[in-house]
């Protein structure tokens, strides 16, 4: 930077460290205000999973280890599907509530279907699926 030197380098190096800086903040704002943006969009529709495992776990900590392993497997199938997001399991032994979020419930149930006909669930297993925010139209499929 041969321009960089002499009385008015200091004033150039301040003036592209400025530049620097705000070029830096505007694509960090861009950035944070398109998640922001796809979060909104991300929690419209969901799908609520009740799930009853079988054949029943032989303790607590093996029916934790397999509601585990199963959101984990049903998180990578909506996240390779770009469906929307899995929350936390809910519930106690091989009984579990998983609702999984995204702006369309026809392609979560699309992308886990798959994982849930591989596994044994009781006959009263089933997903709801929402079509919109709380309140809106809502579907039950049997598992």
């Amino acid at each position: 930077m041969a321009g960089a030197r002499g009385p008015g380098g200091r004033a150039l190096n301040g003036l592209w460290w400025a530049l620097g800086a705000v070029l830096l903040a505007g694509l960090v704002w861009r950035v944070l205000a398109r998640r922001a943006e796809r979060a909104g969009r991300v929690r419209e529709h969901a799908v609520i999973l009740h799930l009853d495992l079988r054949p029943p776990s032989p303790d607590a900590e093996t029916a934790r280890t397999r509601i585990a392993d199963l959101t984990t497997e049903l998180g990578r199938v909506v996240a390779k599907a770009r469906a929307g997001e899995v929350e936390p399991p809910l519930g106690e032994g091989d009984r579990t509530v998983i609702c999984i979020y995204g702006p369309n419930a026809d392609r979560i149930l699309e992308a886990i279907l798959p994982v849930l006909r591989a596994i044994e669930l009781t006959p009263d297993s089933h997903a709801i699926s929402r079509h919109g925010e709380p309140g809106a139209p809502e579907e039950r499929t049997s598992l």
